[in-house]
């Protein structure tokens, strides 16, 4: 039985209550440097697609203008969309502590004037979004798709740590909300497909299974609605082709490999047959080695064969067994298969399944 000392110590909800400090604080191994320990082979899969990606990127570009003006259709078809509306909760979560000029940058758009962004009409076929929906508007983000042409196929979660916080206790005080049973220690970001893009049939445009859709990271200081860095690593991990937009980006969004339009950047560098001329041709990596020419990034044998991959499809059985339909099948030590009569429920017992990504994991550890 455990020592009343050690059941308090490990009451990281109570400690939480008293101090404020939040419990996911004591999570350990997190970063990008840690987080891959006794992994070695994860590891590496993550430097060579990482040095690869900054090969193909290309510089940053930025557009300065109103979203809600802009006719964004003028800057073509993309294949990766990120967006991080100015939804109410980030207003209304920092009260009256922030300055009119940050009042006014936090202003929120309504869901109509959201949902009035042509995104359908401005991404490829197959193209992916990223939506971040805070932690009250996922049933918006869910309807956003809809209109926009989407399904939701994932749903990636920031869970926010405190431990630079000055006063976690103050903190604590200052985000309570009325309308919450809860404390809000996290948000979401919504992930949507478009076109036909399967896991199963090793698509060309994506390699999945390489990132986990769990976000650790310390949350911004009070009035700023920054994200984690990690989103654009997972997106460009994730998706294999270059062409991505980030809408109501703000100066610490720039980065290579993105166009970033927004509101309040402070400045432009916006030029659009410059910005085309890098995705000119059908080539790739190995056969374009930076950022000038081509869709694709590309891949190398060392990353294929280090990534999970999907299982391959069995070939159909002529004559399935009853039970249970998904599977591989355990080789019978009868010769003639099930005995007649031999009940349905015990022959699920010569099924075994298996997790292809869990494997991978243990396998190269």
């Amino acid at each position: 039985m455990m020592e009343a000392s050690s059941a308090v110590k490990n009451d990281y909800n109570q400690y939480f209550v008293e101090t404020g400090e939040r419990p996911q604080n004591f999570i350990r191994d997190i970063t990008a440097e840690t987080k891959y320990n006794g992994y070695p082979k994860v590891k590496k899969l993550i430097e060579k697609k990482d040095e690869l990606i900054r090969k193909r990127n290309h510089p940053p570009m930025f557009l300065k203008t109103d979203l809600k003006t802009f006719d964004l259709t003028t800057l073509g078809k993309f294949d990766v969309v990120l967006i991080d509306p100015p939804w109410e909760e980030y207003l209304t979560r920092v009260h009256s502590l922030v300055t009119e000029i940050e009042h006014e940058k936090l202003r929120p758009w309504s869901f109509d004037e959201i949902s009035n962004l042509p995104i359908g009409e401005i991404t490829d076929s197959p193209a992916f979004i990223f939506l971040w929906v805070g932690s009250e508007s996922l049933d918006l983000g869910r309807a956003l798709f809809r209109k926009w042409g989407f399904k939701r196929c994932e749903d990636i979660v920031w869970v926010k740590t405190n431990k630079n916080t000055k006063n976690p206790r103050l903190d604590y005080n200052l985000q309570y909300s009325q309308k919450t049973i809860l404390q809000r220690v996290k948000e979401h970001c919504l992930v949507g497909s478009k076109g036909d893009v399967s896991r199963s049939s090793e698509s060309p445009y994506i390699h999945a299974n390489i990132d986990t859709d769990v976000i650790v990271e310390e949350e911004p200081p009070l009035g700023s609605t920054k994200k984690p860095t990690e989103i654009y690593e997972i997106i460009e991990r994730f998706c294999l082709r270059r062409k991505r937009l980030e809408l109501f980006g703000e100066d610490h969004n720039i980065r290579p490999g993105w166009l970033t339009v927004g509101t309040t950047l402070s400045s432009s560098d916006y030029d659009q047959r410059l910005y085309e001329s890098w995705f000119e041709g059908p080539g790739a990596y190995p056969q374009i080695t930076d950022f000038r020419g081509g869709r694709e990034i590309g891949t190398t044998q060392e990353i294929e064969s280090l990534r999970p991959k999907s299982p391959k499809k069995k070939e159909e059985d002529p004559q399935p067994n009853q039970g249970m339909q998904t599977g591989m099948m355990i080789e019978n030590p009868m010769q003639g298969g099930f005995p007649p009569g031999f009940p349905a429920f015990q022959q699920t017992s010569y099924m075994a399944t298996e997790d292809p990504y869990m494997n991978y994991l243990f396998q190269n550890k």
